[in-house]
């Protein structure tokens, strides 16, 4: 059960984030999910707001690429620290990567609580403006 986790996790970055699969959450998140969003009270609720969150997120960082660098699970929780990088349109050049930590539980094989945190100051100057921000106004 713990390496399936790990693989919806993992899928979860790697293909609904980076690639921009948004539709593949109905399938990897519970109804009752909740995400805890860093520095905000902000949450998600659902897999609906949690395709309008990654959706925003994709809008504003089109050119994202999240990088699972370590994942460990132990019964129904999976950690993951990952490294996030945006190229730039205008140079063609990676700016500085931006790695966070995201904590996932899971009940009857689904994702149903999360918890990020990652360096918003590095994600701030990398990208130029704060994703939290503009994602709480939108949700």
């Amino acid at each position: 059960m713990s390496e399936n986790n790990k693989k919806m996790v993992r899928t979860h970055f790697e293909e609904v984030v980076t690639r921009g699969k948004v539709e593949l959450i109905d399938t990897l998140y519970g109804e009752n999910y909740v995400g805890h969003v860093m520095d905000s009270s902000m949450e998600i609720h659902g897999p609906q707001q949690c395709k309008q969150f990654v959706a925003l997120r994709l809008m504003l960082t089109p050119d994202l690429r999240v990088t699972v660098l370590d994942q460990v699970a132990e019964g129904d929780r999976v950690a993951t620290r990952l490294k996030i990088e945006v190229v730039s349109p205008a140079d063609e050049q990676e700016e500085k990567p931006v790695y966070g930590m995201y904590f996932h539980r899971f009940a009857d094989g689904l994702i149903i609580e999360s918890w990020e945190t990652w360096d918003s100051l590095t994600a701030k100057e990398t990208l130029g403006l704060n994703l939290l921000e503009a994602a709480s106004m939108n949700i």
